[in-house]
């Protein structure tokens, strides 16, 4: 069973500005880059907060206690509000901390088809257990906003999801979290696949294992370490083209400009084409062009 993010218990945002700002950011990331705070606190909103341009999507977002509701009376307020709102709204969505209610998912869905019969705008509630789904499909703007809770969190979870998996599969799992841009997530799970894994590496998996790790690193602006890791990778798979422009790119970032230059000729004689080795046959250039400083 894959590992969702949404089963995790993960509490709402402290405070209603916090909260809003992750509807947001969750919100801009389901509808597209035009979705936008609308108006600021202290202004005459229409009871919008967050507005959706090309969809006319509004959206007002309510933080409350988990286990509070939202009342009937306050959902008809907020939606004479909306009925002010210029332009006209296709979709109106109240964002809520609350757990859903289904007496008020009633009252939405009634409202909804009143409406329809007179062109108005459509009336959703998102509970808090409606938007945490929504971290299942961008799982950066979680880690975003729950930076702590990925090492007590998710890392163990995945560790777990994996656990049956072979080496090979492990590692691949590693490298995929380090090509979405998780590099705390990648981390961890090779300090679990040193513990476990280790001793029982054979060449390319060592190479394999200390490359990941090092890419992490850089993706963690670690770069010293980083290139200590892609040095020490290359003495296990000596010639293959990216484990030499790598050797290249880890002598580049320590200032060993000559060092550097002749791993990118290795790396040009395995594949002339290699693109990577003429970007970092450059940027060693334009470092050793780069004027003393005092």
């Amino acid at each position: 069973m894959p590992f969702k993010l949404s089963n995790l218990q993960i509490p709402p945002p402290e405070n209603g500005e916090q909260f809003e700002e992750l509807c947001l950011d969750l919100y801009k990331a389901e509808f597209g880059e035009q979705t936008q705070r609308y108006g600021r606190q202290g202004q005459s909103q229409e009871g919008i907060d967050i507005f959706v341009p090309d969809q006319h999507i509004g959206i007002q977002c309510k933080k409350k206690d988990l286990n509070d509701k939202i009342k009937e009376s306050e959902l008809k307020d907020e939606i004479q509000k909306a009925k002010k709102f210029k332009p006209l709204l296709n979709r109106f969505i109240l964002a809520t901390t609350c757990k859903r209610d289904a007496k008020i998912q009633k009252v939405a869905r009634l409202i909804s088809a009143e409406h329809k019969n007179h062109t108005l705008f459509s009336v959703e509630i998102h509970s808090w257990g409606e938007i945490k789904p929504l971290f299942d499909k961008h799982p950066e703007i979680y880690e975003s906003y729950y930076p702590n809770s990925q090492k007590t969190s998710i890392t163990p979870a995945i560790i777990s999801s994996v656990q049956g998996e072979s080496r090979h599969q492990k590692l691949n799992e590693i490298r995929d979290f380090i090509n979405k841009d998780k590099p705390i997530t990648a981390l961890d799970l090779l300090e679990t696949f040193e513990k476990n894994e280790l001793g029982q590496l054979e060449g390319q998996e060592k190479y394999r294992f200390l490359t990941y790790k090092a890419f992490a690193k850089l993706r963690m602006r670690q770069e010293i370490q980083a290139s200590e890791l892609f040095i020490k990778a290359l003495q296990f798979n000596k010639e293959d083209e990216n484990a030499n422009a790598n050797c290249a790119l880890a002598h580049l970032i320590i200032g060993d400009t000559k060092t550097s230059k002749k791993y990118i000729e290795k790396t040009k004689r395995i594949n002339p084409l290699n693109i990577i080795a003429y970007i970092l046959e450059i940027q060693t250039k334009d470092k050793e062009n780069q004027p003393l400083k005092d």
